[in-house]
């Protein structure tokens, strides 16, 4: 059985990537209040709906996982502290208020996001 583990974990991973991405694709095509059915998400990822189970304890939390795979706070949080605490760009406080301020415009405006978050 330890041959098949390397090909178990490999095989998890691309089975949660290819759920995570099939709730991007299901909210793009047919919006949030489309995310009702585990069944709908895994037929889109073409896997077993057990496995949201399995790998995520449920749809909620496989929600969950595509938001933070997806939060942009999440992916630039740290880049924009080193940023700030280096110094050594100017402008560097600028560009981050910049940054941020986009951000509240793209989610004041993505109501799919919002009710993500919510």
């Amino acid at each position: 059985m330890k041959n098949n583990e390397p090909q178990t974990i490999k095989n998890k991973e691309l089975t949660k990537k290819k759920l995570i991405g099939a709730v991007g694709e299901i909210i793009k095509v047919d919006g949030f209040a489309s995310l009702k059915s585990a069944s709908k998400v895994a037929r889109f990822a073409g896997v077993d709906r057990k496995l949201i189970g399995r790998y995520f304890g449920g749809l909620n939390q496989l929600i969950e996982a595509y938001v933070i795979e997806n939060d942009y706070w999440l992916l630039f949080t740290e880049k924009m502290n080193d940023l700030l605490k280096s110094n050594s760009y100017p402008g560097s406080k600028e560009l981050i208020t910049s940054i941020l301020q986009n951000q509240f415009s793209y989610f004041s405006s993505d109501k799919d996001m919002q009710r993500l978050i919510l």
